[in-house]
C-alpha cells in the first residue's frame, strides 16, 4: 500500500509539472499573438498564472514528499542526478530552480499588476526572462527525464520555440 502511495505521489508531481509546462507554453504563444488577436492578451496572462500555480504545487509537493523540506536533501539529490546525467557532481542547479521560481512569480505579478510597464519593457528583457524559464524547463524535462517522456518534452519545447519564432512581429520598414 505504501508503494502505491509513493507511485501516486510521483505521478502527481510529474503531472503537475506537465500541466505547468502546458499552461506556460499556452501563455507564451498567446502573448506572442496578442497583437493580432487582442483577446489573447488576457488569456495568455491567465494561462501563465495557471502554469505558475501548477508549478508551485509541483515544487511544494516535491519538497514535502521527496526532501522533507530539507534544502540539504534537495541539494544532495540534485547533485547525484546531475552526476548521473552529465557526469558532474553539482547540486547548484537547485539555486537555478529557486531563481526560476522567483522569476516566474515576478513575471506573472508584473504582468497582472503592472501591465502597462510590462508591455513597454525592452524586448531583450522579455527574451532573457523567457529564455531562462525555457532553459530550466528544458533541463528539467529533457535532461532529467527518461525514456519517451524526454523525447515528448523535447518535441513540446521545440514546438514552443517554433511558435515563438513564427509569431515574431515583423520589423518596421526602414525609415520609420
Amino acid at each position: 500500500m505504501l508503494l502505491a502511495a509513493v507511485n501516486i505521489g510521483i505521478y502527481l508531481i510529474k503531472g503537475l509539472v506537465w500541466a505547468a509546462l502546458l499552461f506556460y507554453l499556452l501563455g507564451l504563444v498567446g502573448w506572442r499573438i496578442r497583437h493580432r488577436h487582442p483577446i489573447w492578451g488576457r488569456r495568455a496572462c491567465a494561462f501563465c498564472a495557471a502554469g505558475l500555480v501548477f508549478y508551485l504545487l509541483h515544487a511544494l509537493a516535491g519538497f514535502q514528499n521527496f526532501y522533507a523540506w530539507s534544502h540539504e536533501a534537495a541539494w544532495a539529490v540534485m547533485e547525484l542526478e546531475t552526476f548521473d546525467r552529465i557526469g558532474v557532481r553539482w547540486g547548484g542547479a537547485l539555486y537555478l530552480n529557486y531563481l526560476f521560481t522567483a522569476l516566474w512569480i515576478g513575471e506573472t505579478a508584473w504582468w497582472w499588476f503592472g501591465r502597462a510597464g510590462w508591455e513597454r519593457r525592452p524586448a531583450w528583457m522579455a527574451a532573457a526572462i523567457h529564455g531562462f524559464l525555457l532553459l530550466v524547463f528544458l533541463g528539467g524535462m529533457v535532461v532529467f527525464a527518461r525514456g519517451p517522456v524526454r523525447w515528448f518534452s523535447l518535441v513540446c519545447l521545440l514546438a514552443a520555440l517554433g511558435a515563438w519564432l513564427a509569431t515574431r512581429r515583423p520589423a518596421p520598414p526602414a525609415g520609420h
